[in-house]
């Protein structure tokens, strides 16, 4: 049995129906030193899968930053020969029984919808960056097992307060090795980016989200060569990276820009949030080798010319997932934008258009619009000043949208200022029942529509 996926080893055993996860996990690491055979283990679907947890995700029962040290635990279990007064064999590497080899810890942040904000995602990346260090300098120490490393693959998060010790981690040489799937960091200089780009292995990498770290246009220029090392890139995410297409001397940047962009084969999500791009879009996009299927652009600043580029580019009927939140569409750029709805409506499964100041006069023009985009799972349409008469419209407008599953609807202009009053509380009782009314009669029950931008989290691009 060459892999090994968690579920089959407790599956259907009653006596560890009522165990929690704490403790299954305890149990887990003590019967790990008999899953020599498995060369291959997936974290997720070992702690999703078993039942002594009841089905339970992971975070219902411990949260990420106390379930890491447990894992440490376990990946030396396999990694090294333990000091044991009755150790178990050690199997030969080319035995039937091998060491472990790869761990796949990629989807256990998944509950938290890869936000952020989650202090577990960041603090779970120290922790793995500390177990790395631990295992090398345990090799160091004790002379120890000098066999392959088990591979863990991992989603990493870094700031500037935890660069160092995963650059060092990266570097290491002991009996565990991070390989990187998605790269998110925030808040780091141009060295420290680079530094951590040049650290991580190629293979297997494909995002790489950089975030208020004030790069700027020079600074993203140097940064995309190193991106041309990973084969498997597909989405690159540069949201308040500080650019501005129209300070002096840009030009040759941008220039420089696309052709980084132009370099990645693989790419197929691009995300330039506030980034002051008007007039450029065609620049920027036109160099890609392939069509985008996510394209994010939010207070970019775009003019009706940066529409009617992306609608007649090759991109529009790939797109999956559109961002163009911040816009004026009420005016000039309404039109394009209609039109770009059409061209992407045999693909398009998530739209944000947030902010955009669109009212109830807008929704005659734009709901046909939305209809032709029978995949439609997913709209942002918060921060636009609709009344509650407006949003019911909406609710009217999109019910025949069978796979529409999660809606972001603005709070109405007719209840009232930013202070909720309790009268404005039961308004909003009562609109939502409507809402849920309209969604019932289309047979749509299962349909979540909330004014909550917390609540409920849009699928990522490679969910969708």
């Amino acid at each position: 049995m060459p892999h090994f996926w968690g579920c089959p080893l407790f599956w259907g055993c009653p006596l560890f129906s009522g165990i929690s996860f704490f403790w299954g996990m305890l149990l887990f690491l003590g019967v790990a030193p008999f899953l020599g055979g498995f060369p291959f283990l997936w974290g997720c679907s070992f702690f999703w899968g078993c039942p002594f947890f009841l089905g339970l995700p992971l975070f219902w029962d411990i949260p990420l930053f106390r379930a890491i040290p447990l894992c440490r635990s376990l990946f030396f279990g396999f990694g090294a020969p333990r000091s044991h007064p009755k150790p178990f064999p050690v199997p030969h590497p080319h035995s039937p029984s091998p060491f472990l080899r790869v761990l796949d810890l990629t989807g256990l942040q998944d509950g938290a919808e890869q936000d952020p904000d989650n202090p577990s995602l960041w603090s779970g990346t120290v922790l793995l960056a500390k177990a790395c260090l631990e295992s090398s300098h345990r090799r160091e120490d004790t002379g120890g097992h000098r066999g392959s490393p088990v591979e863990l693959r991992v989603d990493l998060f870094v700031n500037s307060t935890s660069g160092p010790i995963l650059r060092a981690a990266l570097r290491a040489a002991g009996a565990l090795r991070l390989r990187c799937r998605d790269f998110h960091a925030e808040e780091l200089s141009l060295g420290a980016t680079v530094a951590l780009l040049e650290a991580l292995e190629p293979a297997g990498l494909r995002r790489v989200d950089l975030r208020f770290n004030n790069l700027g246009l020079p600074g993203l220029v140097e940064v995309l060569p190193r991106l041309e090392r990973f084969p498997e890139l597909q989405s690159l995410r540069l949201p308040y990276s500080n650019v501005d297409a129209r300070r002096p001397g840009a030009e040759d940047g941008l220039r420089r820009l696309a052709e980084g962009f132009g370099r990645l084969q693989r790419l197929r999500e691009l995300n330039l949030g506030s980034c002051r791009l008007s007039g450029r879009l065609r620049q920027l996009l036109g160099s890609l080798q392939h069509p985008l299927e996510s394209l994010e652009l939010p207070f970019c600043h775009l003019l009706p010319v940066d529409f009617s580029y992306l609608l007649r580019s090759p991109h529009a009927p790939a797109l999956k997932k559109l961002d163009v939140s911040g816009h004026n569409l009420s005016e000039d750029l309404l039109q394009p934008f209609l039109q770009l709805l059409a061209t992407a409506s045999g693909t398009l499964r998530h739209l944000d258009a947030m902010e955009c100041r669109l009212e109830d006069a807008h929704l005659g023009a734009l709901l046909p619009a939305l209809r032709r985009c029978a995949h439609l799972g997913y709209l942002g349409f918060f921060g636009n000043p609709l009344t509650s008469s407006g949003v019911k419209a909406l609710a009217e407008g999109t019910a025949p949208l069978a796979g529409l599953r999660l809606v972001i609807y603005p709070r109405p202009v007719d209840f009232g200022g930013e202070e909720e009053l309790p009268e404005d509380e039961e308004r909003s009782e009562g609109l939502q029942e409507e809402v849920q009314r309209v969604l019932r009669g289309a047979g749509r029950d299962e349909a979540v529509w909330t004014t909550s931008l917390s609540r409920h989290r849009a699928l990522d691009y490679f969910a969708l």
